[in-house]
């Protein structure tokens, strides 16, 4: 499912996709492939039209092999000392989805 937003215009999180995809050398139509779904969907996560769903941008991030941080333009936080920082990740996912 894809998010539309009010106003198509390149987003951070679209030129990131398409900078990993051309640093790949992967078409709009093989990143879409790779994921299942319609290269027109590519094309809007890139000029801004639309945003991936939760499960897109994890398998971005998996396909890209980066942290889903480097899509999103989060920041990593230290964890505090004591805590399991991957499971914080996992609920907050869980959350979103």
């Amino acid at each position: 499912m894809e998010h539309s937003m009010s106003e198509p215009y390149p987003s951070e999180l679209g030129r990131r996709i398409q900078q990993l995809r051309t640093e790949r050398h992967l078409s709009q139509e093989a990143l879409a492939a790779e994921l299942g779904i319609s290269r027109q969907a590519v094309a809007k996560w890139e000029c801004g039209q639309s945003v991936p769903s939760t499960a897109n941008l994890l398998a971005l991030a998996q396909l890209f092999s980066v942290p889903l941080e480097a899509l999103t333009g989060g920041t990593s936080r230290p964890a505090p000392a004591g805590t399991q920082r991957p499971k914080r990740i996992a609920f907050r996912i869980l959350c979103l989805l």
